[in-house]
């Protein structure tokens, strides 16, 4: 699989997925529109109506700003359709919190889904050039304690190595051998079968997509359960 160095422009470095390495490096970052980069240095809590003015480049990572008590979800909506994400921060609170942080300062909006191997995984989050070397921050790993987790509709993070989180996810299409090294934040509760569906079918063996899925924006709510 190709993940994306957090940290670095738009080259892709390629390093296996458990059972074996797959190939072909994506420039997809150097193809997309160019955004004005906005940095937020102390970054405070973004507020929880989506009302915060979009940020793009950070100086460090979020501090907590989720609600423990809270059963976070994440509505993606995409050129190809709407998934959600039912986040899961008892199994990943640094995750999950960063997550929602990034989405709730609409960072992923107009990143867009830059490596897609067919039947495996598809890998979000990279926004256009200038701003595809990631949030400017890494956070820790929460791992699994086995691959066997990562089931169909499982949303992990994407890193180049141990404990260097930032804004890259994907979602697992068929676990074919993922090593548990990528820290699982949530399960895609709705669009598996159409939206991520559609996302899968523009990919190949590469992971090189016919055609780039975009992310208009991700809405962010939370209920009791």
């Amino acid at each position: 699989m190709v993940v994306l160095a957090v940290g670095f422009a738009a080259s892709a470095a390629v390093a296996s997925c458990g059972g074996g390495s797959a190939g072909g490096g994506s420039s997809a970052a150097t193809t997309g529109p160019s955004l004005t980069v906005a940095t937020q240095p102390d970054t405070p809590c973004p507020a929880p109506d989506g009302s915060s003015t979009p940020v793009t480049r950070f100086s460090k990572a979020p501090k907590t700003c989720i609600d423990p008590s809270k059963v976070y979800r994440a509505k993606v909506s995409t050129s190809r359709g709407d998934f959600t994400i039912t986040l899961d921060q008892r199994a990943a609170p640094t995750a999950v919190n960063n997550f929602v942080v990034l989405a709730r300062y609409h960072y992923y909006d107009g990143s867009f889904f830059d490596h897609v191997i067919k039947d495996y995984v598809v890998q979000g989050g990279l926004l256009p050039s200038p701003s595809g070397q990631g949030p400017g921050y890494v956070f820790p790993d929460e791992l699994p304690s086995d691959k066997s987790a990562y089931a169909p509709g499982v949303v992990a993070m994407n890193t180049q190595g141990a404990n260097t989180n930032g804004s890259l996810f994907m979602v697992v299409v068929q676990n074919k051998g993922l090593a548990p090294r990528f820290t699982i934040f949530g399960r895609v509760t709705e669009g598996m079968d159409t939206t991520i569906a559609a996302i899968n079918a523009t990919g190949s063996p590469s992971g090189a997509p016919s055609d780039y899925t975009t992310i208009s924006s991700i809405t962010i709510t939370e209920s009791d359960r």
